[in-house]
């Protein structure tokens, strides 16, 4: 009525109501992850360890994912997975097993974070109860982390290739010695 335009939405709104350090975890995370990329860093690491083929698959398995939930421990799911993700691929391919396999490792262990109040929301909510200590929680939450992992590889070992079926899986995977 006045015949001034009203914006819809103002800068400042924006500013203060949108999560930017979100948006920018998240795209540091792909930032570094192609910066791996582009420097060759993740090539070369997958290169440097191809001599690891020689370990039985269910322990390199349980190796990437006992790191994986040691990552997750002290920065987020997402940064651990932007980062590990190159590097296990090209693993795999170094050492002649399906990269899925690594890659799949990689995204659920990043889940088994149990020892750390910063690794997970709920762990916090737990921590800050007060009926908690840090070193309770990081005992138990190393035994619970190492139950995870080696859960973890033996389902990836044995059930995942079966699951997957003939011709889809199954027959990229390197069996145990």
């Amino acid at each position: 009525p006045d015949g001034r335009a009203k914006m819809l939405l103002e800068w400042d709104e924006v500013k203060s109501r949108f999560p930017f350090e979100i948006l920018l975890f998240f795209g540091g995370g792909f930032v570094l992850a192609e910066g791996f990329d582009a420097a060759g860093l993740t090539a070369w690491l997958g290169k440097e360890l191809s001599g690891i083929g020689a370990v039985p698959l269910i322990m390199l398995v349980a190796l990437v994912g006992g790191v994986t939930a040691g990552f997750t421990e002290v920065i987020s799911n997402m940064a651990t997975v932007t980062v590990l993700l190159p590097l296990v691929a090209a693993l795999g391919v170094s050492i002649g097993v399906d990269p899925r396999l690594f890659m799949l490792t990689v995204c659920f262990s990043s889940s088994f974070a149990f020892m750390t109040p910063m690794a997970t929301a709920p762990n916090l909510v737990v921590f800050s109860t007060g009926h908690v200590t840090l070193p309770e929680m990081m005992r138990h939450g190393a035994v619970l982390n190492a139950v995870a992992v080696l859960l973890w590889a033996v389902v990836a070992v044995t059930l995942l290739p079966a699951a997957a079926g003939a011709g889809v899986w199954a027959p990229q995977v390197r069996t145990m010695p």
